[in-house]
């Protein structure tokens, strides 16, 4: 069954409904101001495709025990108490991807997506402007198993999880871009949690090469999740009562590879806050690096935990109280190879510990570098009380330990954030002491101007022991993907917009034909910029009538239809 160029309008039940129907498509349709679903599908999985979906009072689309493809719809403006744009529904493993989900809202959850007990893909879709009264404002999914990658994930609201929510289950979060989100939305003195992710009593959630920005209320938060991770994202910009980039609540993942800059928290740990009494943690390979607290932890607040440090880059973050760099309160921490530099606790306040404040704590570092560090008191290290174990590292006014020495670093180019360590052979003008300065029984597995430089046993920094630190490209701003997305409105009477997305800078040429194959107009012929762009298509002079669009940036062409009715 086909259902293809309609106007659906105002109906008192479902614009569409399928029930057990094989082999169908609902292409191209205008479906608005119904007054239940725009289209419910029960048993059934159909191709969804080209649709302007609009209004509807019970939400855009609602799959129950479906399978549909819901392909380059525009899905606006649809209210529900749950799912308002798109809700699965019971086993429901739906392909989502290249829609436009805006302007929906849900009283309760799922603002543009509700997921439950399914399994969809959600994949290189616009979500932005959603609302959810309770959660998930751009995404909810609650006991499913999903796969989020390559969206622009932007401006929706929630009073927790703006962005995505999830709960009791296993998610993949990639290459998004997930920005400007909003908690609290009802509260305007408090700020909820999860502005850009939140992460409840779920297995297996990987949140990877994504860029978390802007977000109100934690550019990450996880709470009791097991066997997770946090790789190779750029979480920047977010700002929360507690951990302004990540925190984490009795949550312990993998975070490795991030790069985790200007956050703020409010309280306590404006890069990364946790607290997590169950099981250790482990952080590496990460830049944390101008993020600001009010209280303790500028870079991170350690609470009743077990951390380990190893190679991370900790620089330049503020606080007021205790612990411009690392905060630690009842935990015990170790760090190998790490660099801790230019942090600050506020001079004025009589703070403590610029580089590291520890209180009622155990701590063991090695091969370490606390250097311009700065504070009132103790301006690279604090213990406030507890016991603190330092050897084979280089301290800044010195530290009692074996193999400690206190000598200038000689970072790099410390004006342009490059710590690694001089070296003649990389044609610095002097060597590094830090350089085969380290623990003896660690060494630099592999020797460059860009990795540790120790011929016979490791360097001293962030460098050294055997690693480095792979750089996370900060201007990622949208899906590295090239998309050219349906036009809206479709169908159109007179002017449509066209919106596409360019990975990388190209010479572009988007070009309009006939139902014949007649090239009618050229919209575009020029260099555009990575990331991106609109298009308004002025048909006036044209008559009713199928055309196609067909973008060509580079070696990559798409084309898709578009219908003119006057």
């Amino acid at each position: 069954m086909e259902v293809i160029h309609n106007i659906i309008n105002g109906n008192g039940g479902n614009g569409i409904y399928f029930e057990q129907c094989t082999n169908s498509a609902i292409d191209s349709n205008r479906i608005s101001g119904n007054i239940l679903s725009g289209i419910r599908c029960r048993f059934s999985d159909p191709d969804i495709s080209q649709n302007s979906i609009e209004e509807n009072e019970n939400g855009g689309i609602f799959c129950d025990n479906s399978n549909p493809d819901i392909v380059d719809n525009h899905i606006l403006r649809n209210s529900s108490q749950m799912g308002a744009g798109i809700c699965c529904y019971i086993n429901s493993n739906a392909n989502i991807s290249g829609n436009r989900i805006s302007g929906n809202y849900s009283v309760q959850y799922g603002g543009g997506i509700y997921c439950f007990r399914s399994n969809p893909t959600i994949e290189g879709n616009y979500i932005n402007n959603n609302q959810a009264d309770s959660s998930g404002g751009g995404i909810h999914c609650i006991r499913s198993s999903l796969t989020i990658s390559e969206n622009a994930i932007f401006e929706n609201y929630s009073t927790l999880g703006a962005g995505i929510y999830c709960n009791k289950s296993n998610v993949a979060i990639g290459a998004n871009s997930i920005y400007h989100n909003q908690t609290g939305i009802y509260y305007p003195d408090e700020i909820g949690f999860g502005g850009g992710i939140y992460c409840e009593d779920s297995s297996n959630v990987n949140v990877n090469w994504n860029r978390i920005s802007h977000n109100i209320g934690n550019g990450i938060y996880f709470k009791d999740n097991v066997s997770s991770s946090i790789y190779n994202n750029v979480i920047c910009h977010n700002i929360a009562e507690d951990g302004g980039g990540i925190l984490c609540l009795n949550s312990s993942p993998v975070v490795n590879n991030n790069k985790v800059e200007y956050n703020t928290a409010i309280w306590n740990g404006g890069g990364i806050y946790i607290n997590n009494y169950n099981s250790p943690n482990s952080l590496g390979l990460n830049e944390i690096q101008n993020n600001l607290s009010r209280y303790g932890g500028g870079g991170m607040y350690i609470e009743n935990s077990d951390v380990f440090l190893r190679r991370n880059l900790i620089y330049n973050n503020v606080d007021s109280v205790g612990g411009g760099g690392i905060s630690c309160v009842r935990s015990d921490l170790r760090l190998e190879n790490n660099t801790l530099a230019g942090n600050m606790t506020d001079t004025l306040s009589y703070g403590r510990g610029g580089g590291l404040f520890c209180r009622n704590s155990e701590l063991n570092i090695i091969n370490s570098i606390f250097w311009l560090n700065n504070a009132f008191f103790d301006p690279q290290i604090c213990v406030y009380s507890g016991t603190i174990e330092i050897d084979y590292s280089d301290v800044q006014g010195g530290w009692q330990g074996s193999g400690n020495i206190d000598v200038d670093p000689l970072f790099r180019d410390v004006q342009n954030d490059d710590f690694h360590l001089m070296a003649i052979d990389c044609n610095d003008p002097h060597d590094s002491p830090c350089i085969d300065s380290g623990i003896p029984y660690l060494e630099d597995s592999t020797l460059s101007c860009d990795w540790g430089l120790g011929s016979w046993r490791s360097d001293i920094g962030v460098y050294g022991g055997g690693a480095h630190i792979t750089k996370t490209e900060s201007d990622y701003i949208l899906p590295s993907v090239f998309n050219l997305s349906q036009n809206y409105p479709n169908p159109f009477n007179a002017s449509t917009s066209i919106r596409f997305i360019l990975p990388e800078p190209q010479d572009v040429q988007l070009t309009v034909y006939d139902l014949l194959g007649r090239r009618v107009e050229i919209l575009l012929d020029e260099y555009r910029q990575a990331g991106v762009h609109t298009v308004t298509f002025d048909a006036s002079h044209l008559s009713s009538g199928v055309y196609f669009y067909r973008l060509q940036a580079g070696d990559r062409v798409e084309t898709k239809r578009m219908l003119l009715l006057k």
